[in-house]
């Protein structure tokens, strides 16, 4: 893990641990698509979190059917969101709609995104320019969504995958669990 990076994680969780933030029931809200893209790293992240302190909230959506509206309360009562994009994160149209409600709200609130995106067995600038995979789901979007809201998935997509603090890795679990561990050493203090 780039030294830097973790560091700016830091002062992003010591400027959300002020006291305007207390009344935030959720550290993290954890999302990805169905099930865990690398087989175990996304319920490690989870319970490596919980058992340092960090309250996390896990979108299963596989689990728990959820809906945008159930989960609109949950992302409003997080301080921020890890976000986890994988080849096939774009061929669900709840997921870009989850990513642009997680976008606006946390941008209203902050003033800019509290997001952590990570890259799981994709390049960031397939999610960036919807390229590859993504630029397939996004032609069937095309002919059947509405034409500002395929926009609006498109800038979030954009957006989240230009942020400084975004964490890419490939076919590696031994890698994803160094990350998880150094993540949550350098970061549960400041939560």
């Amino acid at each position: 893990m780039n030294p830097l990076k973790t560091k700016s994680i830091i002062l992003m969780a010591n400027q959300l641990s002020s006291s305007s933030y207390t009344s935030m029931t959720n550290d993290v809200f954890l999302t990805f698509l169905g099930s865990d893209p690398s087989n175990g790293f996304i319920r490690n992240l989870y319970k490596a979190l919980n058992e340092k302190g960090i309250n996390t909230f896990i979108d299963d959506q596989e689990e728990t059917k959820s809906s945008l509206r159930s989960l609109i309360n949950v992302i409003n009562h997080s301080r921020f969101a890890i976000i986890v994009f994988s080849e096939n994160y774009a061929d669900s149209s709840f997921c870009l709609e989850v990513l642009s409600y997680i976008l606006d709200t946390f941008r209203r609130r902050y003033g800019h995104p509290f997001i952590i995106p990570v890259f799981y067995n994709i390049d960031p600038s397939h999610v960036r320019n919807q390229s590859g995979a993504y630029q397939i789901a996004f032609a069937k979007y095309e002919d059947k969504e509405n034409k500002d809201k395929v926009l609006k998935w498109r800038n979030a997509l954009s957006q989240v995958a230009d942020f400084s603090d975004r964490w890419q890795f490939n076919h590696s679990k031994v890698q994803f669990q160094v990350a998880v561990s150094h993540w949550v050493s350098n970061t549960s203090g400041s939560l």
